[in-house]
């Protein structure tokens, strides 16, 4: 049976665990888009949510960090329940170190690049990224297509 992850985003926030529920049996992993409003104009979830959802499902979460400096929020996820950190190489000065930094944590790590970008500018990265997350939108954008290494 055909897997995938499957964005949170446009879930029935009232009825989040039913959501769940009906997506899981073709859900590889969750994905959960984490927004401060300064990378992108908008809020969207939290590590209290991360961990709300993690009591519902064991499907591995993937948290895309859509911030500023995402080296300063990656501590509170794990401990959340996530299992996979995305972030976008541009929203820090050191995409390599939070690279590390996510991988030190024992998770999978990710790179969100929008599909205007050349693939050159994760080159060097691509050895150590176990997902990439292309944007077929604007920063923020909920039109995600993924692509597994």
């Amino acid at each position: 049976m055909l897997k995938t992850s499957i964005s949170l985003w446009s879930a029935d926030l009232m009825n989040m665990e039913s959501e769940i529920r009906r997506a899981e049996p073709y859900a590889e992993s969750f994905h959960i888009d984490v927004s401060d409003g300064h990378y992108a104009p908008l809020l969207v979830f939290f590590p209290d949510m991360v961990a709300a959802i993690r009591g519902i499902t064991k499907v591995p979460l993937e948290v895309h960090l859509i911030v500023k400096h995402p080296e300063r929020w990656i501590g509170s996820f794990p401990d959340a329940g996530a299992d996979t950190i995305v972030f976008y190489p541009d929203s820090t000065d050191g995409p390599a170190g939070v690279i590390r930094q996510i991988k030190s944590r024992g998770l999978r790590v990710g790179i969100s690049l929008a599909l205007a970008h050349p693939v050159s500018e994760i080159e060097s990265y691509i050895q150590d990224l176990d997902v990439v997350v292309v944007l077929g939108g604007s920063k923020g954008s909920n039109s995600a297509r993924r692509q597994f290494l």
